[in-house]
């Protein structure tokens, strides 16, 4: 195992209070404390070939010993599963992958309040950007139309957050800023986290080289 992929791999034990298993096997721990998934809530995440899994209770943990399977539980409510993505190469990636096509600057939390309340609250919460205290964002007509940032999270990993406003998707905007913040993190010293669960932004993700190393998955049980 590479060092980034050690270092996720601490990340989401340090969020699980547990460790994973050995390579093939699944452990399901109880720890109601779990920062794998809301409070009260089952945490599943995969990285490469092992699971690791949070129970708030004992009973949920029993149901999760069981079996994995959202089908097969009875769920309340879940949150992705989403890919989880790293970017373990940064030689061949980040900025070498982007045609430079618009002027990138950076700004503050404050600035980035317009963009936010542009778009749906579903993309802004699953965006990230919201509490950033910085960002790398592009500008037409004035107004900023894609922003691209980091939080800091245990281990050195920065998980990077992305937002456009809906007329200009699909342009390379965001790609553009989200390259722009991959390098900052990198020059931080940072692991540069990507957590995907729409399929655009997964593709992002890709050209920028980030690589899919596994999944997280939340789900509120009934027991």
């Amino acid at each position: 195992m590479d060092a980034g992929a050690s270092r996720a791999r601490r990340l989401w034990e340090e969020l699980a209070g547990g460790h994973f298993p050995v390579a093939g096997e699944v452990r399901v721990i109880e720890n109601p404390a779990s920062r794998l998934c809301p409070p009260g809530w089952a945490g599943i995440v995969r990285l490469e070939d092992s699971v690791l899994a949070t129970a708030p209770t004992s009973e949920t943990a029993q149901l999760l010993q069981r079996t994995l399977d959202p089908a097969a539980l009875p769920v309340l409510d879940q949150l992705g599963p989403a890919q989880l993505a790293y970017l373990l190469e940064p030689a061949t990636s980040a900025s070498d992958a982007v045609e430079w096509a618009e002027r990138v600057e950076w700004v503050d939390e404050a600035q980035l309040s317009r963009l936010v309340t542009a778009v749906s609250a579903d993309d802004a919460s699953e965006s990230g950007i919201p509490g950033l205290q910085r960002a790398a964002v592009i500008r037409q007509g004035g107004r900023i139309v894609a922003a691209a940032g980091w939080a800091p999270w245990p281990t050195q990993v920065a998980h990077l957050c992305v937002l456009s406003h809906p007329c200009v998707r699909g342009r390379g905007l965001a790609t553009q800023v989200a390259a722009e913040a991959t390098a900052d993190a990198l020059s931080a010293g940072m692991l540069p986290q990507w957590r995907a669960r729409i399929g655009p932004s997964q593709r992002i993700a890709a050209k920028l080289g980030y690589r899919v190393l596994g999944e997280q998955l939340s789900l509120r049980l009934a027991t």
